[in-house]
């Protein structure tokens, strides 16, 4: 459909700002036809389409210069789009971290991979759903946000020691990789550099 016919609804539609501006903007910089599933639109006057599910996506093919996207049309009165759209929207199942992590690694994504070599070099296993502590077995993790964030802030080498202040002593038992202890032994390493010889 020609994006000059679809129209966004404010009484129950939320505007671009903030966070959402952002989605647009990471979709328009890496858009790709194969990320994107047709707008979810019904018919009001005028002659237009009442977007239901996918005004970032649409603004974001328009932004890159595209003229039409693909969609599907609904018969829906007023409520029933607004129905639809708390439905599309807000009663989805998040994605974890960890199961994000797991698809970026299929998907050959550079951050991913990086922090997938990192925790094979420290032996450590990144769980791909939660796992209960007692259910995991040595050098498991579902700290997947944490080791993000200690690859960033402290590198692959202090984060990699601090893998391997678990994995590799006698220290290596089920649920001893949390957050916590990986975020505070980055800081330790940080501070006291002689201690990653």
């Amino acid at each position: 459909m020609q994006i000059a016919t679809l129209v966004v609804d404010p009484s129950y539609q939320r505007p671009i700002c903030g966070r959402g501006r952002s989605n647009v903007d990471r979709i328009a910089r890496e858009f790709n036809w194969r990320f994107f599933a047709p707008v979810v639109v019904s018919p009001v006057e005028g002659g237009k389409f009442a977007i239901i599910d996918g005004q970032h996506r649409t603004t974001a093919a328009a932004l890159v210069g595209f003229e039409t996207v693909p969609c599907q049309v609904v018969i829906a009165d007023h409520e029933e789009q607004a129905a639809a759209f708390k439905a599309i929207n807000g009663d989805t199942t998040p994605m974890s971290r960890m199961a994000l992590h797991a698809a970026g690694v299929i998907a050959n994504e550079p951050r991913a991979v990086e922090i997938a070599k990192v925790c094979a070099c420290a032996e450590v296993e990144l769980l791909r759903y939660p796992v209960p502590v007692d259910k995991q077995k040595a050098g498991q993790t579902m700290a997947v946000g944490a080791i993000v964030r200690c690859h960033q802030h402290y590198g692959a080498d202090t984060l990699i020691t601090a893998l391997q202040c678990v994995t590799q002593t006698a220290n290596n038992e089920p649920g001893m990789l949390s957050a916590r202890m990986i975020k505070a032994l980055c800081e330790v390493l940080k501070n006291r550099p002689e201690w990653r010889e």
